[in-house]
């Protein structure tokens, strides 16, 4: 027996031995040949463009398929799994156990006469050589159940953190489709016109050189022209690069494949407000009471508050209450199903002295959370502030842009004119075919930077479009929902004009 037990002791140590041994073993290739494969066909898949898309339908594939934003939509459904979660720990504990022992002989003992001092020669045994319980027990920690619900609160709490996080997302991903949108169709509109130029200056460049090479025209004057020339090539080409990488933004942000084509429907310049609905101070109102980034703060201060209960309730004696049933399969037992019941207190007295330093580190931190706010809010108002003059600036370079584009136009009409009349050259008419593109592109861009401002004043005030759910609805849907938004916004703004605008401080919200 002694030799069995030895070596059944000599295999349970090169068991652990060999259980505790373990070598890095890094991903093969093949894993990620077919991870690369899957993200590749994944992270592009939506539903196909058939035709032209507007600014509307462009703005409701942003929300539908931008995996930014959808991150944020992923972080919002896992916190409310953790609410959910979290309420389980409030349920009382139950517990359900079944056990076996046994061995290879029967546990007997003597006993030992007290007033004797002798032992009994009769040895005695009260257990079989195998056992088997099983248990079923229910607890409750009244301590426990007052610290999860605490939790919970603040998981929930966490959980709107994160939506007001998707929200702030939603805002700064359609303002970003917005500007590119507009960039990206003067790209479109004037791509045409810039390659056709192109072709027609390099080809009066070669004709330049011809006539630079048979001595028609002094050397010096046929640099010069080959020079201007050259510098209507450099205007081109960096006139071009200003706006081809809206198109490639625009795709990245409604998650279009990179070199994919698509076409844009080329909408008219509505005309924008002169001014909007409310005054500074109302906008300003608005703001501090819709921003994400205000509410945000609200929660980590309600957090914080909570934790503070917290720290009170850890002070107070733990109570816990248990029952159970419970059964043997010892044949010695004279009652072998039972029911148990009964209750158990502990205190860590520990937290009676460390509470005085949690409570001035909660104070702490809930007047830094106080201060954050107030310097949040103060940059919010420099933001809605700053997003009006901005405003107004888009509004006057772009009735600028306007009035050159005009003039230029009229005065392209008379060059054309005069070249039929021969009376300039090919190469004043290409120049100013030139300063007609770039003043379409300028007029082009400064109505896209206009509705970048307009959209800035409704970003600053936390307005919200439509609802970060509404993202689930099919693209026509959400489509002409954020059409009615944007048609209406001024309305709305109205709408949420506040009751009153007082001078004197609030108390702080809890």
């Amino acid at each position: 027996m002694t030799s069995a037990r030895s070596v059944l002791v000599l295999s349970l140590a090169l068991v652990t031995v060999a259980g505790c041994s373990h070598k890095p073993r890094a991903l093969s290739d093949s894993i990620f040949s077919k991870s690369a494969n899957y993200y590749y066909h994944s992270v592009s898949h939506q539903d196909p463009i058939a035709e032209p898309l507007t600014l509307y339908e462009a703005m409701a594939r942003a929300l539908k398929y931008n995996w930014d934003y959808r991150v944020q939509a992923q972080e919002a459904a896992f916190r409310k799994s953790e609410l959910v979660v979290s309420s389980y720990s409030m349920l009382p504990e139950v517990a359900a156990n079944a056990g076996y022992s046994g061995r290879d002989n029967i546990l007997a003992s003597d006993s030992l006469d007290l007033l004797t001092r002798e032992r009994s020669g009769d040895s005695s045994s009260s257990q079989d050589k195998e056992v088997g319980t099983t248990d079923i027990s229910f607890g409750w920690n009244i301590l426990d159940f007052g610290l999860s619900y605490i939790r919970a609160k603040q998981l929930g709490d966490r959980y709107w953190i994160s939506q007001e996080s998707r929200r702030k997302a939603m805002q700064k991903l359609l303002e970003d489709v917005r500007t590119s949108f507009w960039r990206a169709q003067a790209y479109e509109h004037l791509y045409g016109q810039l390659k056709a130029l192109h072709r027609r200056v390099e080809k009066n460049q070669y004709n330049n050189r011809l006539i630079s090479q048979s001595g028609k025209t002094p050397r010096l004057q046929a640099l010069i022209a080959e020079r201007e020339l050259v510098e209507i090539k450099r205007a081109l080409n960096g006139l071009q690069e200003e706006i081809r990488n809206s198109k490639t933004k625009l795709a990245a942000l409604i998650n279009i494949r990179p070199g994919t084509d698509f076409k844009l429907v080329a909408p008219k310049h509505e005309k924008m407000p002169v001014a909007l609905p409310l005054g500074p101070d109302e906008l300003t109102m608005i703001a501090l009471r819709d921003r994400s980034e205000i509410h945000e703060k609200l929660y980590q201060q309600r957090i914080n508050q909570q934790e503070a209960q917290a720290a009170v309730l850890q002070l107070v004696p733990s109570l816990k209450l248990y029952t159970g049933q419970n059964s043997s399969s010892n044949s010695f037992l004279v009652n072998a199903n039972w029911v148990d019941w009964g209750a158990a207190a502990s205190w860590n007295l520990l937290q009676v002295f460390q509470y005085p330093a949690q409570r001035r580190s909660l104070k702490a931190q809930d007047k830094l959370l106080d201060m954050q706010t107030k310097a949040l809010s103060m940059s919010i108002l420099s933001q809605v502030h700053i997003s009006q003059i901005q405003y107004q600036q888009a509004r006057q370079s772009y009735k600028i842009a306007s009035e050159y584009l005009n003039v230029q136009r009229r005065l392209l009409r008379q060059i054309r004119l005069e070249f039929k009349a021969n009376r300039v050259g090919e190469q004043k008419l290409l120049h100013e075919e030139l300063n007609s593109l770039i003043a379409e592109t300028k007029y082009d861009l400064a109505y896209a930077d206009l509705q970048s401002a307009y959209a800035q004043i409704f970003r600053s005030i936390g307005w919200d479009p439509c609802h970060p759910d509404d993202s689930r609805k099919s693209v026509e849907e959400l489509s002409a929902q954020l059409e009615r938004a944007w048609t209406t916004s001024q309305l709305d703004m109205k709408a949420k004009k506040p009751q009153q605008v007082s001078s004197e401080p609030r108390k702080k919200a809890r």
